[in-house]
Protein backbone atom coordinates (compact mmCIF):
# COMPACT_ATOMS: atom_id res chain seq x y z
CA UNK A 1 0.00 0.00 0.00
CA UNK A 2 2.84 2.58 1.12
CA UNK A 3 4.83 1.60 -3.09
CA UNK A 4 0.30 2.31 -4.35
CA UNK A 5 0.38 5.96 -2.61
CA UNK A 6 4.27 7.05 -3.27
CA UNK A 7 3.45 5.97 -6.90
CA UNK A 8 0.47 8.39 -6.68
CA UNK A 9 2.54 11.37 -5.45
CA UNK A 10 5.05 10.25 -8.17
CA UNK A 11 2.11 10.51 -11.12
CA UNK A 12 0.56 13.57 -9.67
CA UNK A 13 3.84 15.74 -9.84
CA UNK A 14 4.59 14.44 -12.96
CA UNK A 15 1.27 15.84 -14.24
CA UNK A 16 1.93 19.09 -12.60
CA UNK A 17 5.26 19.34 -14.36
CA UNK A 18 3.48 18.32 -17.69
CA UNK A 19 1.23 21.27 -17.05
CA UNK A 20 3.49 23.76 -16.14
CA UNK A 21 5.55 23.21 -19.94
CA UNK A 22 2.05 23.44 -21.61
CA UNK A 23 0.75 26.60 -22.81
CA UNK A 24 -2.09 27.13 -19.98
CA UNK A 25 0.51 28.15 -17.95
CA UNK A 26 2.36 31.85 -17.72
CA UNK A 27 6.27 31.41 -18.33
CA UNK A 28 6.06 33.79 -15.16
CA UNK A 29 4.67 31.15 -13.11
CA UNK A 30 7.28 28.72 -15.29
CA UNK A 31 9.80 30.53 -13.40
CA UNK A 32 8.59 30.58 -10.17
CA UNK A 33 9.08 26.54 -10.38
CA UNK A 34 12.10 26.06 -11.69
CA UNK A 35 13.70 26.58 -8.13
CA UNK A 36 11.62 24.19 -6.27
CA UNK A 37 12.03 21.60 -8.91
CA UNK A 38 15.45 21.93 -9.55
CA UNK A 39 15.64 21.32 -5.43
CA UNK A 40 13.52 18.74 -5.76
CA UNK A 41 15.31 16.93 -8.17
CA UNK A 42 18.98 17.33 -6.46
CA UNK A 43 17.76 15.81 -3.52
CA UNK A 44 14.47 13.38 -3.37
CA UNK A 45 14.92 11.75 -7.06
CA UNK A 46 18.78 12.15 -6.95
CA UNK A 47 18.99 9.72 -3.40
CA UNK A 48 15.68 7.28 -4.16
CA UNK A 49 18.15 6.79 -7.80
CA UNK A 50 20.60 5.21 -5.69
CA UNK A 51 18.62 3.57 -2.26
CA UNK A 52 18.22 0.10 -2.14
CA UNK A 53 14.73 0.60 -2.67
CA UNK A 54 15.18 1.66 -6.16
CA UNK A 55 17.12 -1.13 -7.25
CA UNK A 56 15.36 -3.92 -5.53
CA UNK A 57 12.06 -2.85 -8.07
CA UNK A 58 14.24 -2.81 -10.99
CA UNK A 59 15.52 -5.86 -10.38
CA UNK A 60 12.13 -7.47 -9.84
CA UNK A 61 11.03 -5.77 -13.06
CA UNK A 62 14.49 -7.87 -14.89
CA UNK A 63 13.67 -11.02 -13.72
CA UNK A 64 12.40 -12.94 -16.81
CA UNK A 65 8.86 -13.74 -16.08
CA UNK A 66 5.31 -12.41 -16.86
CA UNK A 67 3.63 -8.88 -15.66
CA UNK A 68 0.79 -10.23 -15.08
CA UNK A 69 -1.46 -7.66 -13.49
CA UNK A 70 -3.71 -10.40 -10.73
CA UNK A 71 -2.63 -10.19 -7.41
CA UNK A 72 -3.61 -11.73 -4.61
CA UNK A 73 -6.15 -9.62 -2.62
CA UNK A 74 -4.42 -8.04 0.69
CA UNK A 75 -6.58 -7.19 3.74
CA UNK A 76 -6.55 -3.17 3.43
CA UNK A 77 -4.97 -1.18 6.10
CA UNK A 78 -3.61 2.12 6.69
CA UNK A 79 0.05 2.90 5.04
CA UNK A 80 2.67 4.06 7.20
CA UNK A 81 5.34 5.74 5.26
CA UNK A 82 9.05 4.62 6.09
CA UNK A 83 12.00 6.21 5.06
CA UNK A 84 12.38 4.85 1.03
CA UNK A 85 15.81 4.67 0.80
CA UNK A 86 15.82 2.40 4.57
CA UNK A 87 17.03 -1.10 4.04
CA UNK A 88 14.00 -2.04 6.20
CA UNK A 89 11.26 -1.49 3.09
CA UNK A 90 13.15 -4.00 0.90
CA UNK A 91 12.53 -7.00 2.66
CA UNK A 92 8.94 -5.93 2.93
CA UNK A 93 8.62 -5.70 -0.94
CA UNK A 94 10.28 -8.91 -1.66
CA UNK A 95 7.32 -10.61 0.29
CA UNK A 96 4.41 -8.28 -0.77
CA UNK A 97 5.20 -6.34 -3.69
CA UNK A 98 3.91 -8.39 -7.08
CA UNK A 99 5.55 -7.22 -10.35
CA UNK A 100 2.49 -5.57 -11.29
CA UNK A 101 3.18 -3.05 -8.71
CA UNK A 102 6.86 -2.49 -9.43
CA UNK A 103 5.94 -2.12 -12.92
CA UNK A 104 2.99 0.75 -12.54
CA UNK A 105 5.57 2.46 -9.85
CA UNK A 106 8.75 2.26 -12.28
CA UNK A 107 6.30 3.45 -15.00
CA UNK A 108 4.93 6.67 -13.06
CA UNK A 109 8.45 7.52 -11.99
CA UNK A 110 10.25 7.16 -15.56
CA UNK A 111 7.34 9.72 -16.72
CA UNK A 112 8.07 12.47 -13.86
CA UNK A 113 11.83 12.23 -14.73
CA UNK A 114 10.97 13.15 -18.88
CA UNK A 115 8.43 15.42 -17.34
CA UNK A 116 11.48 17.55 -15.46
CA UNK A 117 13.51 16.83 -18.22
CA UNK A 118 11.88 18.29 -20.75
CA UNK A 119 10.74 21.04 -17.80
CA UNK A 120 14.43 21.78 -16.79
CA UNK A 121 17.46 21.78 -19.28
CA UNK A 122 19.66 21.71 -16.40
CA UNK A 123 18.57 18.47 -14.68
CA UNK A 124 19.48 16.16 -16.81
CA UNK A 125 19.16 13.17 -14.80
CA UNK A 126 22.65 11.11 -15.86
CA UNK A 127 22.49 9.37 -12.64
CA UNK A 128 19.37 7.36 -13.09
CA UNK A 129 19.52 6.60 -16.94
CA UNK A 130 23.24 5.25 -16.55
CA UNK A 131 22.48 3.52 -13.35
CA UNK A 132 22.95 0.02 -12.58
CA UNK A 133 19.91 -1.10 -11.69
CA UNK A 134 18.19 0.68 -14.77
CA UNK A 135 20.94 -0.80 -17.50
CA UNK A 136 20.15 -4.87 -15.45
CA UNK A 137 16.64 -4.23 -16.40
CA UNK A 138 16.94 -3.34 -19.99
CA UNK A 139 19.78 -5.94 -20.75
CA UNK A 140 17.07 -8.71 -19.62
CA UNK A 141 14.39 -7.45 -22.19
CA UNK A 142 16.79 -7.86 -24.98
CA UNK A 143 18.03 -11.21 -23.93
CA UNK A 144 14.18 -12.21 -23.48
CA UNK A 145 12.86 -10.34 -26.54
CA UNK A 146 13.17 -13.49 -28.88
CA UNK A 147 10.18 -14.75 -26.84
CA UNK A 148 7.21 -15.11 -29.18
CA UNK A 149 4.87 -13.25 -26.49
CA UNK A 150 4.33 -9.95 -26.51
CA UNK A 151 5.04 -7.35 -23.92
CA UNK A 152 2.28 -5.67 -21.63
CA UNK A 153 1.52 -2.08 -22.86
CA UNK A 154 2.52 -0.83 -19.59
CA UNK A 155 5.89 -2.28 -19.70
CA UNK A 156 6.32 -0.99 -23.51
CA UNK A 157 5.13 2.40 -22.28
CA UNK A 158 7.94 2.53 -19.51
CA UNK A 159 10.79 1.63 -22.29
CA UNK A 160 9.24 4.17 -24.46
CA UNK A 161 10.00 6.88 -21.29
CA UNK A 162 13.18 5.36 -20.31
CA UNK A 163 14.75 5.83 -24.49
CA UNK A 164 13.20 8.97 -24.58
CA UNK A 165 14.52 10.15 -21.69
CA UNK A 166 18.04 8.78 -22.22
CA UNK A 167 17.63 10.94 -26.04
CA UNK A 168 16.31 14.01 -23.65
CA UNK A 169 18.89 14.28 -21.48
CA UNK A 170 21.67 13.89 -23.79
CA UNK A 171 20.64 16.58 -26.36
CA UNK A 172 20.13 18.87 -23.26
CA UNK A 173 23.69 18.24 -21.52
CA UNK A 174 25.16 17.97 -25.20
CA UNK A 175 27.36 14.97 -23.46
CA UNK A 176 26.04 11.61 -24.99
CA UNK A 177 27.24 8.74 -22.55
CA UNK A 178 29.44 5.81 -23.69
CA UNK A 179 29.49 4.26 -26.70
CA UNK A 180 28.14 0.90 -25.59
CA UNK A 181 25.46 2.38 -23.52
CA UNK A 182 24.08 4.44 -26.46
CA UNK A 183 24.29 0.65 -28.42
CA UNK A 184 22.12 -0.19 -25.47
CA UNK A 185 19.42 2.58 -25.60
CA UNK A 186 19.38 2.19 -29.03
CA UNK A 187 18.94 -1.16 -29.59
CA UNK A 188 16.19 -1.18 -26.70
CA UNK A 189 14.30 1.56 -28.89
CA UNK A 190 14.78 -1.03 -32.01
CA UNK A 191 12.71 -3.40 -30.52
CA UNK A 192 10.45 -1.50 -28.94
CA UNK A 193 8.73 -0.02 -32.41
CA UNK A 194 8.07 -3.45 -33.16
CA UNK A 195 6.43 -4.18 -30.11
CA UNK A 196 3.79 -1.12 -29.38
CA UNK A 197 0.07 -1.87 -29.87
CA UNK A 198 -2.67 -0.89 -31.51
CA UNK A 199 -3.49 2.69 -29.28
CA UNK A 200 -0.11 4.01 -28.64
CA UNK A 201 0.55 5.07 -32.28
CA UNK A 202 2.01 8.32 -30.94
CA UNK A 203 4.87 6.77 -29.15
CA UNK A 204 5.74 5.04 -32.72
CA UNK A 205 5.65 8.23 -34.01
CA UNK A 206 7.97 9.81 -31.02
CA UNK A 207 9.76 6.63 -31.35
CA UNK A 208 11.13 7.27 -34.75
CA UNK A 209 10.91 10.73 -34.71
CA UNK A 210 13.36 11.06 -31.52
CA UNK A 211 14.98 8.02 -31.07
CA UNK A 212 15.71 5.59 -34.16
CA UNK A 213 16.18 8.67 -36.19
CA UNK A 214 18.31 11.02 -34.70
CA UNK A 215 21.16 11.49 -36.56
CA UNK A 216 24.00 12.34 -33.58
CA UNK A 217 22.23 9.17 -31.58
CA UNK A 218 22.53 6.70 -34.71
CA UNK A 219 26.54 8.29 -35.32
CA UNK A 220 27.66 7.04 -31.71
CA UNK A 221 26.17 3.69 -32.27
CA UNK A 222 27.25 2.74 -35.93
CA UNK A 223 30.69 4.49 -34.43
CA UNK A 224 30.74 1.46 -31.86
CA UNK A 225 30.25 -1.37 -34.35
CA UNK A 226 32.64 -2.68 -37.01
CA UNK A 227 31.73 -0.74 -39.44
CA UNK A 228 34.80 -1.18 -41.91
CA UNK A 229 35.41 -4.84 -40.72
CA UNK A 230 31.99 -5.57 -42.48
CA UNK A 231 32.41 -3.54 -45.40
CA UNK A 232 36.41 -4.50 -46.18
CA UNK A 233 37.28 -6.83 -48.69
CA UNK A 234 34.62 -7.02 -51.19
CA UNK A 235 35.97 -7.29 -54.80
CA UNK A 236 33.67 -8.04 -57.74
CA UNK A 237 35.46 -9.51 -60.99
CA UNK A 238 35.88 -7.76 -63.82
CA UNK A 239 33.03 -8.46 -66.19
CA UNK A 240 30.97 -6.22 -69.16
CA UNK A 241 28.68 -4.79 -66.76
CA UNK A 242 31.80 -3.69 -64.29
CA UNK A 243 34.71 -2.77 -66.53
CA UNK A 244 36.68 -2.30 -63.28
CA UNK A 245 36.97 -4.21 -60.55
CA UNK A 246 34.54 -2.74 -57.47
CA UNK A 247 36.15 -2.74 -53.74
CA UNK A 248 34.63 -1.13 -50.95
CA UNK A 249 37.92 -0.03 -49.06
CA UNK A 250 37.93 2.39 -45.70
CA UNK A 251 37.69 4.78 -47.65
CA UNK A 252 34.53 4.49 -49.66
CA UNK A 253 32.82 2.82 -46.84
CA UNK A 254 33.21 6.05 -44.95
CA UNK A 255 31.71 7.93 -48.11
CA UNK A 256 28.42 5.86 -47.76
CA UNK A 257 28.20 6.21 -44.10
CA UNK A 258 28.21 9.56 -44.29
CA UNK A 259 26.15 9.84 -47.53
CA UNK A 260 23.31 7.66 -45.54
CA UNK A 261 23.95 10.30 -42.07
CA UNK A 262 23.59 13.16 -44.07
CA UNK A 263 20.34 11.95 -45.68
CA UNK A 264 18.75 10.77 -42.57
CA UNK A 265 16.53 13.67 -42.16
CA UNK A 266 14.97 13.11 -45.50
CA UNK A 267 14.96 9.14 -44.52
CA UNK A 268 12.71 10.09 -41.27
CA UNK A 269 10.26 12.04 -43.68
CA UNK A 270 9.63 9.47 -46.04
CA UNK A 271 9.26 6.92 -43.31
CA UNK A 272 7.02 9.48 -40.50
CA UNK A 273 4.82 10.17 -44.05
CA UNK A 274 2.97 6.99 -43.65
CA UNK A 275 1.41 7.91 -40.86
CA UNK A 276 -0.04 10.52 -42.48
CA UNK A 277 -1.01 9.00 -45.80
CA UNK A 278 -3.95 6.74 -44.73
CA UNK A 279 -6.75 8.66 -43.10
CA UNK A 280 -7.38 6.46 -40.81
CA UNK A 281 -3.45 6.05 -39.40
CA UNK A 282 -3.72 9.74 -39.01
CA UNK A 283 -7.02 9.40 -36.98
CA UNK A 284 -5.75 6.76 -34.63
CA UNK A 285 -2.19 9.04 -34.36
CA UNK A 286 -4.24 12.26 -33.61
CA UNK A 287 -6.37 9.89 -31.32
CA UNK A 288 -3.45 8.39 -29.09
CA UNK A 289 -2.13 11.70 -28.45
CA UNK A 290 -5.07 13.11 -27.26
CA UNK A 291 -5.70 10.27 -24.86
CA UNK A 292 -1.69 10.37 -23.60
CA UNK A 293 -2.02 14.42 -23.60
CA UNK A 294 -4.94 14.02 -21.55
CA UNK A 295 -6.86 16.29 -24.00
CA UNK A 296 -10.65 15.48 -23.14
CA UNK A 297 -12.02 17.69 -26.03
CA UNK A 298 -10.21 15.93 -28.70
CA UNK A 299 -10.66 12.53 -27.44
CA UNK A 300 -13.09 10.30 -28.91
CA UNK A 301 -12.78 7.44 -26.59
CA UNK A 302 -11.13 5.97 -23.81
CA UNK A 303 -11.02 2.30 -24.42
CA UNK A 304 -7.63 1.01 -25.66
CA UNK A 305 -7.85 -2.04 -28.84
CA UNK A 306 -6.68 -5.42 -27.79
CA UNK A 307 -2.88 -5.79 -27.45
CA UNK A 308 -3.34 -8.78 -30.33
CA UNK A 309 -0.43 -7.42 -32.88
CA UNK A 310 2.25 -4.95 -33.07
CA UNK A 311 1.72 -1.33 -34.90
CA UNK A 312 4.25 -1.87 -37.18
CA UNK A 313 5.85 -5.04 -38.59
CA UNK A 314 9.59 -6.62 -38.05
CA UNK A 315 10.91 -5.72 -41.48
CA UNK A 316 8.64 -1.92 -41.20
CA UNK A 317 12.30 -0.80 -42.75
CA UNK A 318 12.00 -2.63 -46.33
CA UNK A 319 8.30 -1.45 -46.20
CA UNK A 320 8.80 0.59 -48.91
CA UNK A 321 10.70 -1.53 -50.95
CA UNK A 322 8.26 -3.99 -50.13
CA UNK A 323 4.98 -1.34 -51.77
CA UNK A 324 6.72 0.00 -54.55
CA UNK A 325 7.43 -3.98 -55.87
CA UNK A 326 3.95 -4.64 -55.08
CA UNK A 327 2.56 -1.89 -57.12
CA UNK A 328 4.45 -2.02 -60.45
CA UNK A 329 3.70 -6.07 -60.02
CA UNK A 330 -0.52 -5.16 -60.26
CA UNK A 331 0.21 -2.72 -63.44
CA UNK A 332 2.02 -5.11 -65.07
CA UNK A 333 5.83 -3.49 -64.60
CA UNK A 334 4.69 -0.94 -67.22
CA UNK A 335 7.55 2.06 -67.49
CA UNK A 336 5.05 4.39 -66.90
CA UNK A 337 4.13 2.68 -63.41
CA UNK A 338 7.33 4.19 -61.94
CA UNK A 339 6.48 7.34 -60.13
CA UNK A 340 9.42 10.37 -60.12
CA UNK A 341 9.51 10.07 -56.25
CA UNK A 342 10.50 5.63 -56.08
CA UNK A 343 13.62 6.28 -57.15
CA UNK A 344 14.58 8.64 -54.51
CA UNK A 345 12.26 6.11 -51.72
CA UNK A 346 14.32 3.55 -53.10
CA UNK A 347 17.95 5.40 -52.19
CA UNK A 348 16.68 6.38 -48.78
CA UNK A 349 15.09 2.73 -47.90
CA UNK A 350 18.92 1.41 -48.60
CA UNK A 351 20.21 4.16 -46.68
CA UNK A 352 18.53 3.31 -43.33
CA UNK A 353 19.01 -0.26 -44.18
CA UNK A 354 23.04 0.02 -44.21
CA UNK A 355 22.74 1.96 -41.16
CA UNK A 356 20.75 -0.44 -39.06
CA UNK A 357 23.13 -3.60 -40.31
CA UNK A 358 26.29 -1.39 -39.80
CA UNK A 359 24.96 -0.20 -36.36
CA UNK A 360 24.08 -4.34 -35.30
CA UNK A 361 21.02 -2.96 -33.27
CA UNK A 362 18.24 -5.13 -32.17
CA UNK A 363 16.62 -4.59 -35.22
CA UNK A 364 18.13 -6.23 -37.73
CA UNK A 365 18.08 -9.16 -35.25
CA UNK A 366 14.90 -9.86 -35.06
CA UNK A 367 14.68 -10.43 -38.85
CA UNK A 368 16.04 -13.73 -40.30
CA UNK A 369 19.04 -13.27 -42.51
CA UNK A 370 16.97 -15.18 -45.33
CA UNK A 371 14.61 -12.74 -44.78
CA UNK A 372 16.32 -9.81 -45.57
CA UNK A 373 18.27 -10.86 -48.44
CA UNK A 374 14.80 -11.88 -50.09
CA UNK A 375 13.60 -8.15 -49.30
CA UNK A 376 16.31 -6.40 -50.82
CA UNK A 377 16.01 -8.47 -54.24
CA UNK A 378 13.07 -7.10 -54.39
CA UNK A 379 14.48 -4.53 -55.59
CA UNK A 380 15.87 -6.41 -58.89
CA UNK A 381 12.13 -7.95 -59.32
CA UNK A 382 10.33 -4.75 -60.15
CA UNK A 383 10.67 -5.32 -63.82
CA UNK A 384 12.81 -1.48 -64.48
CA UNK A 385 16.90 -1.17 -64.38
CA UNK A 386 16.35 0.92 -60.93
CA UNK A 387 19.26 -1.23 -59.62
CA UNK A 388 21.48 0.57 -62.22
CA UNK A 389 21.08 3.44 -60.64
CA UNK A 390 24.57 4.64 -59.22
CA UNK A 391 23.28 4.93 -55.50
CA UNK A 392 21.05 2.67 -55.34
CA UNK A 393 23.88 -0.11 -57.25
CA UNK A 394 26.65 0.85 -54.38
CA UNK A 395 24.23 0.59 -51.58
CA UNK A 396 22.93 -2.73 -52.86
CA UNK A 397 26.87 -3.70 -53.21
CA UNK A 398 27.59 -3.12 -49.78
CA UNK A 399 24.19 -4.95 -48.51
CA UNK A 400 24.60 -8.01 -50.17
CA UNK A 401 28.71 -8.08 -49.20
CA UNK A 402 27.41 -8.04 -45.53
CA UNK A 403 24.83 -10.84 -46.46
CA UNK A 404 27.40 -13.05 -47.89
CA UNK A 405 30.30 -12.49 -45.79
CA UNK A 406 31.40 -16.26 -44.71
CA UNK A 407 30.36 -15.79 -41.22
CA UNK A 408 26.24 -15.11 -42.29
CA UNK A 409 25.96 -17.36 -45.37
CA UNK A 410 25.33 -20.49 -42.77
CA UNK A 411 22.15 -18.32 -41.95
CA UNK A 412 21.02 -19.00 -44.91
CA UNK A 413 17.85 -21.35 -45.68
CA UNK A 414 15.29 -20.24 -48.45
CA UNK A 415 13.80 -23.46 -47.44
CA UNK A 416 12.45 -21.66 -44.21
CA UNK A 417 9.10 -20.44 -43.85
CA UNK A 418 9.44 -16.09 -45.39
CA UNK A 419 6.32 -13.92 -44.48
CA UNK A 420 4.30 -12.50 -46.92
Amino acid sequence: ETLDLVGGLVLIYSSYCRRLASNVTSSAKLVECLGGISAFSDTVLAAFSNSPLSKHLWSILGQDCDHSLSSKKQKLRLPSLPLLSSHSVVPCLEKNCPKSKALHFCLNLSQLYLSITKLHKGCQHKEFIESESVLFYLESTLSRIRQPKQLSRLECRLQFHLVHLFVVSAEASGLWPAAPICSLYYSVGCQLAVQLPPGDESFAYDLLNVVLFNATFLRKVVDHGDVYLKLSGLDLKESSHFPRPLTINQESAAKSLDDAMSHLPDVRQLFLASFTLEKELERQLNQSRSVNLGYPYQTERLTMPANTKSILPADWMFGPIIDIQDRLTECGFQSDCLLPDDLQALQHTLRLILLLELSDSMAMHLISLTTRISRTMCIFLTGSDVFLDGTIHSYLSQLLHIYTTPSTLPQVDFDSPIPG
